[in-house]
């Protein structure tokens, strides 16, 4: 009889370690990474950059690299996809086909031919080529706004 309740102390003992451990991680901070929402508003021109996207490119090797796509001006990176306190290289991009066109049509039927080739709208200095950057701290704002022009200078 009494070897059954040293069994049984032991079964609950390592049940009870069980229980502590499923739930210990759930008390833990709600951001164990440390990534912060980022927003903001790209203008090109002085104007809403209605379509296109922005990355942010940690100047970490091997760091991280977010974005989140613009639309009327607008970007938005939530937190499970945010940043870490850091700096980061700033890439804007928004092409445009060679019609005029901001945006190809979806169509569901079979291409008949390639669409034509994309332009991009903004310069080299803020995407491919960027000098934009940003800081990510771990308690500050993390709202950051660009207003680029097309001749390749930022508006202050």
């Amino acid at each position: 009889m009494r070897l059954n309740h040293v069994v049984c102390g032991q079964f609950r003992g390592r049940l009870a370690l069980v229980v502590f451990l499923t739930i210990l991680p759930a008390c833990g901070p709600g951001n164990p990474t440390g990534r912060r929402p980022v927003d903001g508003r790209i203008a090109l021109d002085g104007k809403p950059l209605e379509s296109g996207s922005i990355q942010f490119v940690s100047d970490e090797p091997g760091g991280l690299i977010s974005g989140a796509m613009i639309s009327g001006g607008d970007y938005r990176v939530d937190v499970k996809n945010g940043l870490r306190p850091g700096k980061y290289h700033v890439q804007i991009s928004s092409p445009q086909n060679a019609e005029g066109s901001k945006s190809h049509k979806v169509s569901t039927e079979a291409p008949t031919a390639l669409p034509p080739p994309s332009i991009e709208r903004v310069p080299p200095k803020y995407n491919s080529a960027t000098t934009l950057t940003i800081e990510v701290t771990a308690s500050g704002s993390t709202r950051f706004d660009f207003d680029v022009k097309s001749s390749g200078r930022v508006l202050p």
